[in-house]
């Protein structure tokens, strides 16, 4: 490889990462999937912001629960099983 080009794939360990975390990603579906969670739309609490202001804690403008780190849920959906005590 040379200076100023960018890998066409992947090395092995951001593979290794890729399939880590579409594993992850699947089982939480499955979860989500076997609860029969209704599925919508979700909106950020309503929050007065002027132009350039930003919100410090985005989870919890959208009013999600953290279930690990990384891995939010809406406060109103039922506990993730295998995921959360």
């Amino acid at each position: 490889m040379s200076p100023g080009r960018e890998r066409r794939v992947p090395g092995e360990s951001g593979k290794n990462l890729a399939m880590e975390i579409a594993t992850q990603i699947k089982n939480i579906a499955l979860v989500m999937l076997n609860l029969n969670y209704p599925f919508k739309r979700q909106k950020i609490k309503e929050e007065r912001l002027e132009i350039c202001d930003y919100i410090d804690d985005i989870p919890e403008a959208m009013d999600y629960l953290t279930v690990k780190e990384g891995i939010y849920r809406p406060a109103d959906m039922p506990k993730l099983t295998g995921l959360e005590p």
